[in-house]
C-alpha cells in the first residue's frame, strides 16, 4: 500500500479565520509505503515554511502493530535535516540578502501515528512525535527538541473524499494556542 499526500497550508485564511491572511504559508509532501503482509513501511516527510524560510526533510521506518479493537498504532523512527534560506552568517545578517541554503541541523524523530475507529465513517488520530537535534545548534534545539503533537477528527464522505479537522501543538505551545485547520481531501 502506498499514499502520497501534498498539503498547501494558509490559503483562504481571510475567508475562514480572523487574521485576514490569504497567502500560502507552508507546503508539505509525505510519501507513505506499507507492506500489508508484515506491517513494515517507510515515510518521507518534506516541509517548507515560506514565512520563516525554514524547511525539513526526514525519512522514517514504520512498523504497524496488530490492531487492538478499534485502535491501530503505527510506531516510527527516523532521521531528518532542516534547511534554511538565510541572509545570516554566524549570527550576522549579510548585506546582500540571501546567501543561499544552509543545513543548520539534523535530528532524530521517534513517535507513532495512532488511529481509533469510532464508526466506519468517523475516526480519531493522535500522533505524538519526539524530536531531538543531533548537532550543537542551540537555536534549532530550542525550536525542535521535545514533543510535537497532532490530533485530528475525520469524516469520510465517500471512498475518495474526507473532511478533517486538525490541531497541532508542541512542548512550547499550549493546545489552545496551537495551529488549527480544516481540510477537505480528495483522493486522485
Amino acid at each position: 500500500m502506498a499514499m502520497n499526500i501534498f498539503e498547501i497550508k494558509g490559503f483562504m485564511g481571510e475567508h475562514i479565520t480572523h487574521d485576514g491572511d490569504d497567502s500560502i504559508d507552508s507546503i508539505r509532501f509525505r510519501n507513505f509505503q506499507l507492506d500489508l503482509t508484515n506491517g513494515r513501511g517507510s515515510q518521507i516527510d518534506v516541509n517548507w515554511n515560506f514565512e520563516n524560510n525554514l524547511g525539513s526533510a526526514s525519512y522514517s521506518m514504520i512498523q504497524a502493530l496488530p490492531k487492538w479493537g478499534a485502535l491501530q498504532l503505527y510506531p516510527l523512527a527516523g532521521l531528518g535535516i532542516t534547511v534554511t534560506d538565510t541572509a545570516e552568517i554566524r549570527g550576522i545578517d549579510h548585506e546582500y540578502g540571501s546567501v543561499g541554503y544552509a543545513i543548520p541541523s539534523s535530528y532524530v524523530v521517534v513517535g507513532t501515528y495512532a488511529k481509533v475507529d469510532v464508526t466506519d465513517k468517523i475516526w480519531l488520530n493522535y500522533n505524538p512525535m519526539y524530536i531531538s537535534t543531533l548537532n550543537n545548534n542551540e537555536y534549532m534545539s530550542d525550536l525542535l527538541d521535545g514533543f510535537h503533537h497532532e490530533a485530528a477528527v475525520s469524516y469520510k464522505l465517500n471512498d475518495r473524499q474526507t473532511i478533517r479537522t486538525f490541531a497541532n501543538w508542541d512542548h512550547d505551545t499550549q493546545f489552545k494556542n496551537g495551529d488549527f485547520r480544516l481540510e477537505f481531501n480528495h483522493q486522485f
